[in-house]
């Protein structure tokens, strides 16, 4: 396979990127390409997984969705060649699968499936208009004139294939299709992911946002469950609990306390206000697939990062999400009040997409926007400065101690605060393999994106996987237990 076998959006035009640095030219984009290609056609069978999580990572993310295909399964684990095929710890238990809820959630669902609901109504709204414009169409024989809306005695003869009608029906039989198709990607995940000796998986409101990506990505329901699958017990492990308590116990161990390290005077400016973190859970619950994301190319660069790094990088970059620069300022500008505050802080990634140009700057014609590669570099560079490992011991000193009590003490099951699953760590894309040769760069940007300590590792060291675990555990475990000395 060569970079052509990836599609003719291979040569659409560059990305925006961060640090001044542009993929300006398509022969740039083509030399990405070419990269990737040879990174997964590797003849010996086995991906680099650390070359290819710096491509997801990097300006431009792995690019189009041809690329995705290929590149997600091999990310997760899965064959890339079959990610249909369960990953070596999944089987096909029992999870907890609300159907009805399910049915609900996906018969409201638009965005991601083929049919743009906002688009769509447009259009009918324009044909109409242009329909009532025209007046009466020609008359059948027989007929009285009124054929093109579909009345009257020529009125079978005579319909009008582009009436604002026939439209309607066929988009709207079309969204059905799509959104039957994207409730059995849901259940079949949740089944499929559910360990046999391990919790089940439980659907919650936004998991069909996460689904419905996968799906348009992998173009296939069979592969778009089982990577679906896969993430679910791992990066959206927290999510699929029988409920979020573990999950808003890591929002509220995280959010506050890096934003106030980061940025004291907006952390003191959303305190006043008396907002809670609460504002990022539907970003962390659908990686911004619900009210983050303007498109679907916005939607697989930012599922580029988060299949790439560490469970909780989600959570840096809502973090970035609030101090961007753009950001702080339009919030240190807004009243310190709590409807106030809470309004702009859900409304901030209506402003980002992959470009910079999100929505509210498409609806209002404006220029200025936040990129999402910005946000990503900026999550990363947190995630150095403060890694998973560091963020209970971080909580334990935020205002006074407050939330120390809250801490959980290890054993625990936060994904957020736990190691990355072993394929993870595996050099290859079957996750069938013990060990892992680091990078050259001890400063790596995927392996501080994947919550691995870079200082802990040198280049070139072999590590194993239970001793990648046990490093990791022990951090943890160490940070809390001397906070709770102090």
């Amino acid at each position: 396979m060569t970079f052509s076998d990836f599609g003719s959006a291979a040569i659409s035009p560059g990305y925006a990127c961060t640090a001044g640095k542009r993929l300006s030219t398509s022969r740039s984009r083509l030399h990405k390409l070419e990269t990737i290609a040879t990174l997964l056609d590797n003849p010996s069978g086995e991906v680099d997984l650390w070359r290819l999580r710096e491509a997801a990572l990097s300006e431009g993310g792995l690019l189009n969705h041809a690329v995705r295909r290929r590149a997600w399964p091999a990310l997760l684990g899965l064959d890339q060649r079959n990610p249909s095929a369960a990953p070596p710890d999944a089987d096909a238990a029992s999870a907890r699968v609300d159907l009805d809820q399910i049915a609900r959630d996906v018969g409201r669902a638009e965005r991601y499936l083929g049919v743009d609901g906002r688009e769509r109504r447009a259009r009918i709204r324009e044909l109409r208009a242009r329909a009532v414009a025209a007046g009466p169409g020609p008359a059948a024989p027989g007929g009285d004139g009124r054929g093109i809306s579909g009345r009257g005695p020529g009125a079978a003869s005579v319909q009008h294939p582009r009436t604002p009608e026939t439209v309607l029906y066929r988009e709207g039989a079309e969204l059905r299709r799509a959104q039957t198709r994207l409730g059995s990607v849901v259940a079949h995940a949740l089944r499929a992911g559910a360990d046999a000796g391990g919790p089940p998986l439980h659907y919650y409101q936004g998991y069909h946002d996460v689904a419905a990506v996968f799906h348009a990505v992998m173009g296939d329901a069979a592969a778009a469950s089982a990577c679906l699958a896969v993430a679910s017990k791992s990066h959206l492990g927290d999510s699929t609990k029988k409920d979020f308590s573990d999950l808003i116990l890591s929002i509220r161990l995280a959010i506050f306390p890096l934003i106030a390290l980061l940025d004291p005077v907006l952390h003191a400016h959303l305190a006043k206000s008396g907002v809670e973190p609460f504002f990022a859970l539907s970003w962390i619950v659908t990686w911004f697939a619900h009210d983050g994301v303007c498109d679907g190319a916005s939607a697989g660069r930012l599922f580029d990062a988060f299949l790439s790094s560490h469970p909780a990088l989600v959570i840096y970059l809502s973090v970035a999400m609030v101090t961007h620069p753009l950001h702080r300022t339009r919030l240190l500008k807004t009243p310190c009040d709590f409807s106030e505050i809470h309004c702009v802080l859900c409304d901030l990634p209506r402003g980002c997409c992959v470009g910079g140009r999100g929505k509210r700057q498409k609806e209002s014609g404006s220029t200025d926007g936040v990129d999402y590669q910005e946000l990503i570099h900026a999550a990363i560079g947190y995630m150095r400065q403060v890694p998973p490992t560091s963020l209970p011991a971080l909580a334990a000193r935020h205002d006074g101690g407050s939330l120390r009590d809250l801490i959980p003490v290890p054993p625990h099951s936060i994904h957020f605060f736990l190691p990355p699953p072993q394929w993870v760590a595996a050099p290859g894309g079957g996750g069938d393999s013990a060990g892992i040769c680091l990078p050259d760069d001890g400063r790596s940007f995927a392996l501080t994106a994947a919550g691995l300590a870079p200082d802990t590792y040198p280049g070139r060291q072999g590590a194993t996987v239970w001793l990648l675990g046990a490093i990791f555990v022990a951090a943890v475990a160490g940070a809390v237990s001397a906070t709770n000395g102090a």
